[in-house]
């Protein structure tokens, strides 16, 4: 059975804080953020927190082209390599098929827009960013820019995760939001 998954970011200003949520054609929802990164890096965990969520089966993922590109090798990353190379391990370990479609060029974007941004608006009012949620390679990302470095507060579970004392599946139990 094929599942489809729309995600997304919010990054205002960019950088600044950051919001990422997907949702998919069950009903599940999922978001998470920190208190500093980029729209591009939020965009990227959706998709990474979406491939996740869903081990098995056939995806059809919802994305923005700078997503499709460095995800499907039609760009070189420059940036945000962690991220990157980590949804490219997780599309080719994956037990089913995963498509990723840029949003931007497909008829439900604006709905898919909608919903994405509600559930971010939802995190963003429930939780203020305090609970900051990202997977191991999102923080490692976020270690790449030493602009983002400089103005980020990495909570100590993120510390521990990123140390290997805190396994991600105990720290993602923790964190998720997951409906």
């Amino acid at each position: 059975m094929e599942i489809k998954i729309y995600t997304g970011a919010s990054d205002e200003p960019n950088p600044g804080p950051m919001s990422w949520a997907w949702f998919d054609s069950n009903g599940e929802k999922n978001q998470g953020g920190v208190r500093y990164g980029t729209n591009n890096i939020g965009k990227l965990e959706a998709v990474w927190q979406a491939i996740y969520s869903h081990p098995e089966g056939d995806l059809v993922i919802y994305t923005d082209d700078y997503v499709c590109g460095v995800v499907g090798g039609k760009y070189k990353p420059k940036v945000n390599k962690s991220l990157i190379y980590a949804i490219r391990k997780k599309v080719n370990e994956h037990r089913g098929k995963v498509d990723l479609i840029d949003a931007g060029q497909s008829d439900s974007r604006t709905e898919a827009r909608t919903k994405v941004q509600q559930i971010i608006s939802e995190l963003e009012t429930r939780q203020g960013l305090e609970g900051q949620f990202m997977s191991k390679h999102g923080w490692e990302t976020i270690k790449e820019h030493r602009d983002l470095t400089s103005k980020s507060n990495f909570p100590d579970d993120a510390l521990r995760l990123l140390s290997g004392e805190l396994s991600y599946e105990d720290y993602h139990k923790e964190h998720s939001v997951k409906k």
